[in-house]
């Protein structure tokens, strides 16, 4: 899960329109740092959004992490009034599952949303991965339900 730091504070100095182009080239930023075909980047909603990396051990996830964190920096996209730097950042929560019995597609999007609470909570600008065995069926059933939650939503499908 990642989420556009202050992004309230954005749209309320910049305005709506400037705040739509800005989740654009966020969007767009993010299609093009995590480019596997198998890569699904999604926007869930309002500054929200989701990046899918099956096959992608906890390392693997933490080193895009940290491109998807640098490629945002660098865009300098001014945020003046933001608490956490002078310019739009991003906050990240990484979800690093081993599936066991019971384990739901929800179960994944809820864990990276607390990784990603834990990481807005550490001082943003920053990603925190959650990494424990949650209940499983089989792995492959959980994978295609997730994607068939957020594949609706992908950025240029």
């Amino acid at each position: 899960m990642i989420d556009v730091d202050y992004f309230k504070i954005f749209n309320d100095t910049y305005g709506h329109v400037q705040g739509d182009e800005c989740l654009k080239i966020i969007a767009k930023t993010l299609k093009s740092t995590v480019n596997r075909s198998t890569d699904l980047t999604a926007r869930l909603g309002g500054e929200e959004f989701s990046v899918l990396l099956p096959d992608t051990d906890e390392d693997g996830g933490k080193s895009i992490a940290t491109k998807i964190l640098e490629s945002i920096s660098a865009l300098k996209i001014p945020n003046e009034n933001s608490k956490a730097m002078p310019y739009v950042t991003v906050s990240i929560g990484i979800c690093s599952l081993v599936p066991t019995v019971n384990c739901e597609a929800e179960d994944f999007i809820h864990a990276a949303d607390m990784a990603l609470y834990s990481a807005k909570e550490s001082g943003r600008n920053r990603f925190q991965v959650f990494n424990n065995v949650i209940g499983s069926k089989n792995s492959i059933n959980e994978d295609l339900e997730l994607w068939k939650k957020i594949e609706g939503m992908a950025i240029d499908k």
